[in-house]
């Protein structure tokens, strides 16, 4: 991903729909190259709408960071496979990826906003903008940072994505181009399908591929109608 000019982010979040975008997203966020932060806000697990207010951080964030919308499940699930589960975010939560790489080594120098007792959506789009304005990427956790002993997000199994593959390997799906103002972070397909729709269809295929197993009748030796025995319940069985 080559680096973008200042200035160049859009003022209205983005919003993911496709897995190719996702595998994007997570080479831009490692990537030494990005120049402004990422804000990622997620979806409820039930409904693709935010707890935080999106449209304002990244309004309030113009020019400053980038906003992207990750649908909670599938997308993020894939997101925390590839930079790993200690910098993911899900659940309506929101995490601020700084422009620096000294994060790629100690998760708690990406500020996550998760939802818990006494803390509101709105107050907590307040605290990412003013922090993300500030660059106040501090520890979130009560843990202090210097203590991190855990993996390190840059190792072996955090190679980037051959994105060509993917895209050669997902070549038989149909991507309607869509036409949208892209902040820094850009893709080269869009997708206008519902990310659940696409999975049900997905698994349809699936189904029909499959030889339905031969459904035989049994046979009746008598012409006297067929009474099926039910169950007794235990009341009945005493008596």
């Amino acid at each position: 991903m080559p680096r973008q000019p200042d200035g160049a982010v859009a003022a209205t979040p983005r919003r993911i729909r496709t897995e190719i975008e996702v595998d994007e997203l997570a080479n831009w966020l490692r990537s030494s190259e990005r120049n402004t932060p990422v804000v990622v806000v997620t979806t409820h697990f039930d409904k693709p709408v935010t707890r935080l207010n999106a449209d304002k951080i990244a309004a309030d964030l113009t020019g400053i960071a980038e906003v992207v919308i990750l649908e909670t499940g599938p997308h993020t699930e894939r997101l925390a496979e590839v930079v790993g589960p200690m910098w993911g975010v899900f659940g309506s939560g929101g995490r601020i990826y700084p422009a620096d790489t000294y994060w790629h080594h100690n998760p708690y120098f990406a500020p996550i906003f998760i939802r818990y007792t006494g803390t509101t959506g709105a107050k907590q789009s307040e605290e990412i903008i003013r922090r993300t304005i500030n660059r106040d990427y501090g520890a979130t956790s009560t843990r202090p940072v210097k203590d991190w002993d855990g993996p390190s997000m840059l190792g072996a199994e955090r190679r980037p994505i051959d994105l060509d593959a993917v895209r050669r390997e997902k070549a038989g799906r149909n991507y309607d181009k869509v036409p949208e103002n892209r902040p820094a972070f850009t893709s080269s397909l869009g997708d206008s399908m519902d990310p659940l729709q696409a999975q049900v269809l997905r698994e349809l295929a699936l189904r029909s591929t499959e030889a339905a197993p031969e459904v035989v009748a049994p046979e009746v030796a008598t012409s006297e109608p067929v009474r099926a025995e039910l169950p007794q319940s235990p009341r009945r069985r005493r008596q």
